[in-house]
């Protein structure tokens, strides 16, 4: 259900597609790999421009269960979650 397209204003859209059994957020040129941590928490990791580096991520749920967004912390000097809206 977290596969999809997400919307910022101040961001490129956000495009989350699950490849050879891996949760992908494609962000403009930049690929983080996401990381299931535990129920709607995620870490994300690019290893080619950010290597080492764990973004961590939530996942937003409506009251029946259904995705709505999805925040991750891309703002790494304030470690600020920017919120993406899904859009389909």
């Amino acid at each position: 259900d977290i596969v999809g397209t997400y919307y910022d204003p101040g961001y490129v859209d956000l495009k989350v597609t699950v490849e050879d059994g891996k949760l992908l957020a494609s962000l403009g040129t930049l690929t983080l790999t996401g990381l299931h941590y535990r129920a709607q928490y995620f870490l994300f990791r690019e290893d080619h421009v950010l290597p080492g580096v764990e973004l961590p991520g939530t996942v937003d749920y409506d009251v029946n269960g259904k995705v709505t967004g999805i925040s991750i912390a891309l703002e790494l000097r304030n470690g600020k979650m920017i919120h993406f809206k899904k859009q389909d």
